[in-house]
């Protein structure tokens, strides 16, 4: 038992000191012993000194949850400043008492010198703001952490770095899942903000696009560029039929070598050769919607392969259904070939099919995993039943997102560019943003009359008021600036609301009073 230090009394003779750097620190022992045994045991614990813990950095391995203690407050609560609090008088002569004691006790030694002269040093070698003049080549530099980001403007003068803006934002919300090119993004237009000439601000965000990797910033610059030397895609499919059911496994590979997974479950009955089908045309779909112009695919089945590139002829009428399926979704590429690979090769889609034909609960976590009803050959062509013209409102903001192509007149320009920063392109359709809502697909002139007839007088149509119907067209995801003025304008012409509305039945003019003698 280890103990502190204590006033000289009866009980220190039966205290051991075993230790001399720590005289004040002393070990009981007990008074009982002889002194033979007393003195076997101090030489003991003498020689083996070392296994005690005399300081606390000899307590080493102790996790720090441990040894250090602090209170459970939520992150969310702020901190809240108290008021001044009045003491009694002789609570007040205590306090100022004991802070004087504390006082007296303090030395000024000379590590304390020499750290307030470096501070001193620190503070007075600051770095000057200074404020650029015309001509001068301006350098940001940025810098993205987890939930930070920063920027610092420079100007270089004597061969030396002079700052002349700085500028630090934490991050909040959504910002902290953002892409680490995105928080560069992000930390230079809070920078851009802030700068006052408009022409630098766009010469500053034209050289980061400029210096940024073009591989880095395909997903955020609008124009379409496509490059002569665009590399392939390659995509590796396979089936899987068995008792238990039927699967398929993707693996679509980008230049990159960046890979991404994708596995199918067949609710219907197929053969093997129809599921080794069904895996080609996901898999053609799957690189058609991310945009691949060049693919290249791999698959283990010669009979698949031989039918798709003509060297065999497909007999039967589902394989002739499914060989010109996908002839047609191979058709939407710039460039695809299909090439027969041995097994070994295309171990991984293998291994994935198989497991989505058994069971697929698992693989939700890991890859993504699709449940098809019917077969790919069953499905309906749906069409739109009207057919919008151009030009119509949507044809500018479309060529704009598109390829930045912008009306002759400035004036339509800037309302075109203003216009553009609410809406969103994917493929030929566009959609309105929305702060709290999904997307809204945009309508034209003709389809939004189709609409509005539809759920005004259509099949369990109750001949709504123009403010409901305009309601019922957004919350099925419909938008047209002028859905409010072509809704009430198209409402006044329907015949049954004319029929069956209500019939005023006051008179004209107000009724005078007769009166006979």
């Amino acid at each position: 038992m280890v103990e502190g230090e204590s006033s000289k009394s009866e009980e220190d003779k039966q205290r051991l000191i075993i230790n001399p750097k720590y005289p004040e620190q002393r070990i009981r022992v007990n008074p009982s012993l002889s002194q033979e045994t007393l003195s076997y045991l101090e030489k003991l614990l003498t020689y083996y000194s070392d296994v005690f813990a005399w300081c606390p950095e000899d307590m080493t391995g102790i996790p720090r949850s441990i040894a250090e203690h602090e209170l459970r407050i939520p992150p969310d609560v702020k901190p809240v400043v108290q008021k001044k609090r009045s003491l009694a008088p002789e609570r007040s002569l205590a306090t100022c008492q004991e802070g004087c004691s504390d006082k007296k006790d303090f030395k000024w030694i000379e590590e304390a010198e020499k750290a307030f002269n470096h501070m001193k040093q620190h503070l007075a070698s600051l770095p000057e703001i200074a404020a650029p003049e015309t001509g001068e080549l301006i350098s940001v530099y940025l810098s993205v952490a987890e939930e930070a980001i920063s920027a610092v403007l420079t100007i270089e003068r004597d061969k030396v770095q002079v700052p002349v803006y700085f500028f630090s934002k934490t991050l909040e919300l959504a910002e902290i899942k953002y892409h680490p090119l995105e928080k560069l993004a992000l930390a230079l237009v809070q920078m851009a903000r802030r700068l006052r000439r408009k022409a630098i601000k766009a010469q500053v965000l034209a050289d980061f696009i400029v210096e940024v990797p073009k591989q880095t910033i395909t997903e955020v610059n609008t124009a379409v560029t496509e490059p002569s030397d665009l590399k392939a895609w390659k995509l590796f499919t396979d089936g899987a039929s068995s008792v238990e059911g039927l699967g398929a496994g993707l693996i679509l590979i980008n230049p990159e070598g960046l890979e991404f997974t994708y596995a199918l479950h067949f609710d219907f009955q197929a053969t093997n050769n129809e599921a080794e089908y069904e895996a080609l045309i996901a898999g053609l779909r799957l690189a058609k919607e991310m945009k691949v112009q060049k693919l290249e695919v791999f698959i283990d089945s010669l009979r698949v392969s031989s039918q798709v590139n003509d060297s065999y002829i497909a007999k039967e009428p589902n394989m002739k259904k499914y060989k010109e399926k996908s002839k047609e979704l191979m058709n939407t590429f710039q460039t695809c070939t299909i090439k027969q690979i041995p097994r070994f090769q295309n171990k991984k889609a293998g291994a994935l099919s198989k497991l989505a034909s058994l069971t697929f609960a698992h693989l939700t976590k890991k890859v993504l995993v699709e449940v098809l009803k019917a077969p790919s050959i069953d499905e309906m062509e749906v069409q739109d039943v009207i057919t919008e013209e151009d030009p119509n409102w949507m044809t500018p903001i479309k060529k704009f997102l598109r390829n930045g192509e912008l009306p002759g007149d400035q004036t339509e320009a800037e309302r075109v560019k203003i216009k553009a920063r609410q809406y969103v392109l994917q493929g030929e359709i566009l959609y309105k943003k929305g702060y709290l809502a999904p997307f809204l697909r945009c309508l034209g002139p003709e389809q939004s009359q189709y609409l509005v007839k539809e759920i005004h007088e259509g099949i369990c149509g109750a001949h709504f008021r123009a403010r409901s119907v305009v309601a019922k067209l957004m919350n099925l995801g419909y938008f047209w600036p002028s859905m409010h003025r072509d809704t009430t304008e198209q409402l006044r012409k329907c015949d049954a609301c004319q029929i069956h509305a209500p019939v005023p039945k006051n008179p004209k003019h107000d009724l005078v009073p007769i009166t006979s003698a």
